[in-house]
């Protein structure tokens, strides 16, 4: 249901979850957490892209709470819905650390989530 938007920005917030939760691969009570929202709105990849990532998670949380867990429409095979979901767990040649500049508020989010400041790796 549209909720006071352009059908163009609507489709744009729809595409934007969708790459969201193939990208991160939460669970959609799990993308509709305040916590899921400031780690995406604090996110390079946020900032980077005119923070479309946290405002199509604000639209997606709205839409939870208001859907209150009832049951889903089916969406056929409507392409905007469909996702990947390509996982691949073996790379163990890929690491990742926390960059060496980090803004005050990237900073600011790492101490509130309580994660490991210094060099840090995935495993």
């Amino acid at each position: 249901e549209r909720q006071g938007v352009k059908e163009s920005t609507a489709r744009s917030y729809v595409r934007t979850t969708a790459l969201l939760f193939d990208d991160d691969g939460k669970c959609p009570s799990g993308m509709a957490t305040q916590e899921y929202f400031d780690v995406t709105k604090a996110s390079l990849r946020n900032k980077v892209g005119n923070c479309q990532r946290s405002a199509s998670v604000k639209r997606f949380r709205d839409w939870w709470t208001a859907h209150k867990g009832g049951p889903l429409e089916d969406a056929g095979n409507m392409k905007m819905y469909q996702v990947k979901r390509v996982v691949n767990f073996q790379r163990s040649d890929v690491k990742q650390t926390v960059p060496d500049v980090e803004t005050h508020e990237e900073k600011q989010l790492r101490q509130e989530l309580d994660l490991p400041d210094g060099n840090w790796q995935v495993k």
